[in-house]
């Protein structure tokens, strides 16, 4: 497969091989990256499913991706808030649903909303 053989490649495998069946799809079609992948992981299993919708509706990349989740994080550990409450926002949702945006602009909009 190409990796290292390290006890950190078998870890990360492990974290992808528990996720469901549509997120390890997912990075096999490559809409979302293995780090991305491996974050969402330690994740609740509802903020995970929230995260892997929105990403699946937008087109960005892997940083983009990280960027969101690392942002996420923090907002929700200084509001003392779930990731799923940032994820099913309502202006989350308002973005998605215009339909004048291209993915692209909806990803970008969702990341500057975020910010």
């Amino acid at each position: 497969m190409g990796l290292s053989p390290s006890v950190r490649a078998m870890d990360d495998l492990l974290s992808i091989m528990k996720l469901e069946n549509e997120i390890k799809e997912a990075v096999m079609n490559g809409t979302i990256a293995e780090k991305n992948a491996i974050r969402l992981s330690r994740m609740e299993k509802n903020d995970r499913i929230c995260f892997f919708r929105m990403f699946c509706k937008v087109n960005m990349s892997s940083s983009k991706q990280a960027e969101i989740i690392e942002n996420c994080c923090d907002i929700a550990l200084r509001d003392n808030i779930s990731l799923r409450d940032i994820a099913e926002d309502r202006e989350v949702e308002r973005i998605l649903e215009q339909d004048c945006l291209t993915l692209s602009q909806k990803g970008d909009s969702i990341r500057q909303w975020i910010r």
